[in-house]
């Protein structure tokens, strides 16, 4: 398949919703930096995320939210979120917050309030995010979308979300001029994060039969840099 960037996201159908995460992050904190947060929030009902989506957010930002709310403002002719956190007895809002906790909490709120069944269209859920990060974001997108029924579909430059896909879903997209194109058929995931010079996230375990051959294999591992391709852990068998 072929498609062409004369083609808007403007023009999805009901029930598909295309989320680019930068420009939106971008919007948020630009009417934020014009607007006073309490103003923006007037007439807006509070509303707040859940308990295990709190958590979620928390793992994915590295922090302990103790609460978390919302309110849906206009901004422009969109009606998008603004953010209000309690943690540690203080309260902030997304006038105040980092960039990346800010696109972390936009894509919680897209993602737990689409409706059933629907398609969310995502581009680079890991922007403004360290790749420690990744793994968790996935794992936060995967957990709603499996709870509501969803179609995700992502564009990703991250080997950890990359490596966590479905081989059958994963596909490596082409750039030729203003077209991208697609493969024909199924590839190999090993195949498609190799094109990219990505790496697969792996783990491995191995067992020596004494601490000489452990110390041994931990020469040979950081030789050949084994380390870097993949987290090892060497355990000695005893007897």
């Amino acid at each position: 398949g072929i498609f062409t960037l004369d083609q808007a996201p403007t023009g999805v159908q009901t029930g598909v919703r295309f989320v680019g995460l930068e420009a939106t992050t971008a919007e948020i904190q630009f009417a934020l930096a014009d607007e006073d947060f309490d103003v923006l929030k007037e007439g807006a009902g509070r509303k707040f995320f859940d308990r295990s989506l709190v958590d979620l957010v928390s793992l994915v930002c590295s922090k302990s939210y103790d609460r978390i709310s919302f309110y849906e403002t206009e901004i422009g002719d969109r009606n998008v979120p603004i953010f209000e956190v309690e943690m540690d007895g203080l309260i902030y809002n997304s006038n105040s917050m980092a960039t990346g906790e800010l696109s972390v909490f936009y894509l919680a709120w897209v993602i737990s309030t689409a409706p059933p069944y629907s398609i969310l269209i995502i581009e680079e859920p890991e922007a403004h995010l360290p790749p420690l990060s990744h793994f968790a974001i996935f794992g936060l997108l995967a957990r709603y979308t499996l709870k509501l029924k969803l179609c995700l579909v992502i564009s990703t430059h991250s080997p950890t979300i990359a490596s966590e896909v479905p081989d059958r879903s994963l596909v490596s997209i082409r750039r030729a001029g203003r077209q991208s194109i697609l493969p024909v058929g199924i590839e190999s995931k090993t195949k498609i994060l190799a094109r990219l010079g990505l790496q697969p996230r792996r783990q491995a375990v191995l067992f020596v039969e004494d601490n000489l051959a452990r110390d041994v294999l931990y020469e040979l591992i950081a030789e050949h840099e084994i380390n870097s391709a993949c987290f090892v852990e060497i355990h000695v068998c005893i007897n």
